[in-house]
């Protein structure tokens, strides 16, 4: 199992989500590869912001070696599930589809959770540093749901 997380800038929300897929995949002793990306290249090569990176060691996860990378179109190709934060996201990533197999690979990364299924991730970028606690626990969940469904 391949799996693409998309934000816009790849520094806040897809990071969050990527590694913590990760430390899911690695405690259900899964072989699935993780990855990330933003809709805008901005920050490519930039770091995660350090709100996000301290939201996620205060949890025991190290995302400091992050570095941010923009969606490609070849992205379709890599990875078996492209998931998204928001709308924007699932927008602009659709908007990149060659083909309906290309747009079926696209979902919200809540597509499977108990509590809010195919809602929003909100961006955290402008809040303090609860909006990313908050935004950590529902990738948590959302992380929790997929692994046991996919």
């Amino acid at each position: 199992m391949r799996i693409l997380v998309v934000c816009m800038g790849n520094i806040c929300r897809s990071p969050m989500a990527e590694i913590v897929l990760k430390d899911k995949v690695h405690k259900y002793k899964k072989e699935w590869l993780i990855e990330s990306a933003g809709t805008i290249g901005f920050h490519e090569g930039e770091n995660a912001d350090e709100r996000a990176i301290k939201t996620c060691y205060k949890h025991g996860l190290d995302l400091s070696k992050h570095r941010a990378r923009q969606f490609k179109v070849s992205d379709f190709d890599n990875y078996d599930h492209i998931l998204v934060m928001d709308r924007t996201n699932l927008r602009d990533v659709t908007s990149k589809a060659r083909t309906e197999d290309d747009r079926n690979k696209v979902r919200f990364f809540t597509h499977l959770s108990k509590t809010s299924p195919n809602s929003e991730v909100p961006d955290p970028y402008y809040e303090g540093n609860s909006g990313f606690d908050l935004v950590f626990n529902q990738l948590d969940e959302a992380a929790e749901c997929l692994i046991k469904l996919l």
